[in-house]
């Protein structure tokens, strides 16, 4: 029993050595520290600088789920924001960078969920100010990219946001209610206004919009559900397809409307929405879609496809089963991919 209790005190001491040792001038700091050890699973963001070819993975501390990203900056592209989930349902938090995800800082916790986040393009009416869309009859306002937050009464629970700048430098912008029997809210002239319902069916479920040009709007959801309007949002038509499929995201670039199906397709137009073509991508599921000058993208679970022939074909350019995406965007040539990790 002595040799034992002496055994316990050598290592007692050694250890105690060790540990001052290794924190000489340093003690203050460590002990109010969390200890070091690397995340496996929550929120995500993904990384490439090289189109996708390799990608780096990092995770935000104490949160489960980054749910969209955007860039909060016309004039820097290293002002990036999120809109992140510390258990998954109450989507409430916003955090932002500059420095190029390399860490990131908390900006807003809303009292409701967050459903979009966009930024006005351009220099003109309102341009460069941040918007996004909540669970409640608000939305919130920055003017001072990202970094404080004003809430907005409107009278509309939005579950997506888009913005179009014309050549006169003027901003028009639309919210998408979550039902298509609930009031659209259209920006003009420094005022969101209330508009007619997009097409006036409660049992549809709409997912996203996207503006063509200066007048026209296309808002996509399940069940092959597409609408158009070519007045800004005053009036709708139904656009008959024979699209089955649940749609969940959109988005357009150089006369090509791309948007990404539950089912793992990508439904394609190349004439405002007058018809449509539904191409196979490879991957099991999509939760979204983004278009840039070089290249297309699509993303979902467990994978991401990258198009260079403005979504005609695709090549599978990641894949972990225990990954799971939900927005993207390109700022400065860096691709960034996020979501969240859960290891099962």
């Amino acid at each position: 029993m002595k040799n034992f209790t002496f055994v316990l005190l050598i290592v007692f001491f050694a250890f105690t050595g060790v540990y001052l040792s290794g924190c000489n001038g340093e003690v203050g700091q460590d002990l109010n520290q969390d200890p070091p050890t690397p995340a496996t699973d929550g929120a995500l963001v993904l990384k490439s600088i090289d189109g996708g070819v390799t990608w780096e993975k990092t995770f935000i501390r104490d949160f489960f789920v980054v749910y969209r990203i955007c860039l909060l900056s016309n004039s820097s592209t290293d002002k990036v924001g999120m809109v992140l989930s510390r258990n998954g349902n109450d989507i409430k938090d916003l955090n932002s960078t500059t420095n190029f995800g390399q860490s990131w800082y908390s900006t807003f916790q809303s009292a409701s969920q967050i459903l979009d986040i966009a930024t006005a393009p351009g220099s003109g009416t309102n341009g460069g100010e941040n918007f996004a869309t909540t669970t409640q009859s608000s939305i919130l306002k920055s003017v001072d990219e990202g970094n404080t937050w004003n809430v907005i009464n409107i009278g509309v629970s939005g579950n997506a946001i888009d913005f179009y700048r014309n050549n006169n430098e003027e901003n028009f912008g639309i919210i998408m209610p979550q039902s298509s029997s609930g009031n659209t809210a259209l920006y003009e002239n420094y005022n969101w206004s209330l508009k007619a319902p997009i097409f006036n069916d409660p049992s549809e479920y709409l997912t996203d919009c996207e503006f063509i040009d200066d007048t026209t709007i296309i808002v996509c959801g399940n069940n092959g559900f597409l609408s158009r309007s070519t007045d800004k949002g005053n009036s709708w038509e139904l656009l008959e397809t024979t699209i089955t499929s649940n749609l969940r995201a959109m988005d357009y670039f150089g006369g090509v409307i791309i948007i990404g199906t539950y089912e793992g397709n990508i439904v394609r137009s190349t004439d405002r929405g007058e018809s449509w073509v539904e191409i196979t991508t490879g991957l099991e599921t999509l939760n979204g879609v983004f278009t840039h000058t070089t290249s297309f993208w699509a993303f979902g679970t467990n994978a991401i496809a990258k198009s260079t022939d403005q979504g005609l074909t695709w090549t599978q350019v990641y894949y972990d089963e225990f990954d799971r995406f939900n927005d993207m965007i390109i700022a400065n040539n860096i691709v960034y991919v996020v979501g969240g990790r859960y290891v099962y």
